[in-house]
């Protein structure tokens, strides 16, 4: 194995090319703070797994129908809003319904 001769600071050090720590900024271990990543990453990574799981479990359910363009919004729309529904109060909910019926061409 080659050994380099290497100067930091005025101060000589040998360099080994094969066997040289893994550090980030030359003091922190790498190797030392990965258990503390995963530690801190790991319960993330369990609620985005169990999410996924839940979100293709309700489309793959057993269906009594075909899902309609509507269902496959309101799940994109739930996947990208993370889970968040917006709670409609009965008003605004009576006004989108005579707006649907209008743009159907529904009298009453």
């Amino acid at each position: 194995m080659k050994l380099h001769l290497v100067e930091i600071d005025g101060n000589p050090i040998i360099w080994a090319n094969k066997s040289q720590r893994a550090t980030v900024a030359g003091f922190v271990s790498v190797t030392g703070v990965i258990p503390f990543l995963f530690l801190v990453i790991f319960p993330y990574g369990m609620v985005v797994k169990i999410a996924f799981i839940n979100f293709f479990l309700d489309i793959y359910k057993t269906k009594k129908r075909a899902n309609r363009w509507v269902d496959i919004i309101r799940r994109a729309r739930i996947l990208m809003n993370g889970g968040y529904w917006k709670v409609e109060s009965a008003h605004f909910l009576r006004q989108k319904k005579w707006a649907w019926d209008h743009l159907r061409g529904r009298r009453y």
